[in-house]
């Protein structure tokens, strides 16, 4: 995990250390030049040194942090006087932890920035994969000019995870690839499908949504394809491309700007266009997959580098389900469906942890879906909910992955999207059984009970 663009917190790292992560802690997005008006460009000289020492006398003793980070995207960093800041935060840092290696994530990789990469133990490159410099292969042809140098993907976006990565898989001396953004977060809203330019009024976007993971914490279909790329989890998936945009299409969207994914969304219910054809994208990290609809095999296609570990089929829309199967040889190795859903019948909560301590810190997440009689969630519901609760706890935040949402995220009430929404409760320091209700018109209502030991 790289932090962006400042330290995380104590607890964070606490996580990343029982877990088994490894972190690059990372302090400041400028130095003395500004990115904005009143940002940090303004304290930097009276503050930087403050600012290194609680970030690193706080966290060098976690054995999850790998690298200190002293920058990102600096203004300043083809210039002069920017190589000789860095100098100054890489001494100063060694000073506090001489035993990890320091780095910065810089973008506009041209040969410019060799002073400023040359005072850095290990060089971070912003999207070195189709980013803004416009060079193919910029690793190898820096590994030629600069053979020492090591190297690695500091940000990369989502519509060039397959390039990015293999970057990473091809040349020794690139250490990885760092996703531009892991987790989606509130803030420059709307980059993962408008993109740049921000010219133009783009309310009520606020979510960048272009997060692997929402803000829910529930994984998009990019995460589904890092997982063939990485070779984790099922490595199978299937998508489908909507006959009309999920959302409004900027039409002045900047050629580098890529932080948006493919249109492809997790659903199978599209009444009013039976018998039309819908484009299927099935991610897969197995040598050839099967295609079912209903039960009737659509043909068997390979999957490797050729087509990017994604086959293509057009599968005219008939309710029902549309089934996976990948191969290897003529052995199964997994299996991955879409099944439409019908009218919804209940809310299904279902908490990630059912039992929390009451110590006024601890919580649980708890998803709320619209599922039909079968259970499976229906992608067209955005009912509202609402919550209640008694026991000892309490409600901290509501949320939706919505990134057009501006409902508040803490009143007791959501609309669901994608049929699906999320509700945080938190323990108070006494045990007993908290009790989460909740509520939504024309279906009953729904009980889950958290224990607060």
């Amino acid at each position: 995990i790289r932090c962006s663009h400042n330290p995380p917190s104590e607890a964070f790292l606490a996580a990343c250390d029982k877990l088994g992560m490894l972190v690059i802690d990372e302090t400041f997005d400028m130095w003395r030049k500004q990115k904005n008006p009143q940002d940090y460009h303004l304290y930097f000289d009276e503050w930087w040194k403050k600012d290194v020492d609680a970030m690193i006398l706080r966290d060098r003793n976690h054995p999850s942090i790998i690298m200190w980070s002293i920058g990102n995207e600096i203004p300043e960093r083809g210039e002069p006087e920017g190589a000789e800041t860095s100098k100054m935060l890489v001494e100063y840092v060694k000073q506090l932890d001489s035993t990890r290696p320091v780095t910065a994530a810089v973008n506009g990789l041209w040969p410019d920035k060799d002073p400023y990469f040359a005072t850095l133990d290990i060089s971070g490159y912003n999207y070195s994969a189709g980013g803004d410099h416009g060079q193919k292969d910029i690793f190898e042809k820096d590994h030629k000019r600069v053979p020492d140098r090591i190297m690695y993907c500091a940000e990369s976006y989502p519509l060039e995870a397959y390039g990015a990565w293999m970057d990473a898989v091809k040349y020794p001396y690139v250490l990885g690839d760092f996703v531009w953004t892991g987790f989606d977060y509130l803030g420059e809203a709307s980059i993962g499908w408008r993109g740049y330019p921000h010219d133009e009024n783009y309310y009520p976007w606020n979510q960048a949504f272009c997060g692997d993971i929402d803000i829910c914490g529930w994984k998009r279909p990019q995460s589904y394809y890092r997982d063939v790329l990485w070779e984790v989890g099922n490595q199978l998936s299937i998508f489908v491309v909507p006959h009309k945009p999920s959302f409004p299409v900027k039409e002045n969207r900047a050629d580098w700007s890529k932080w948006h994914w493919h249109d492809h969304v997790a659903e199978w219910n599209w009444e009013g266009f039976e018998n039309q054809p819908f484009e299927i994208k099935v991610y897969s990290g197995h040598e050839k997959v099967e295609l079912f609809l209903n039960g009737k095999s659509l043909g068997i296609k390979e999957t490797n580098h050729e087509n990017q570990f994604i086959a293509t089929w057009q599968v005219p829309y008939q309710k029902g389900e549309l089934k996976a199967i990948g191969y290897k040889g003529e052995t199964v190795k997994a299996t991955s469906s879409l099944q439409s859903s019908h009218i919804p019948v209940k809310l299904k909560l279902t908490a990630d942890r059912s039992e929390i301590q009451a110590n006024g810190q601890d919580l649980s997440f708890i998803d709320v879906e619209f599922t039909d009689e079968y259970g499976i969630r229906n992608p067209k519901s955005e009912n509202l909910v609402n919550f209640e609760i008694s026991g000892p706890g309490k409600i901290v935040a509501v949320a939706s992955s919505d990134p057009m949402s501006a409902e508040s995220f803490q009143q007791p009430l959501r609309k669901a999207w994608k049929g699906r929404c999320l509700v945080i409760v938190k323990s108070e320091k006494m045990a007993g059984e908290i009790v989460l209700t909740a509520k939504t018109e024309g279906l009953p209502d729904s009980e889950i009970v958290i224990v607060s030991k």
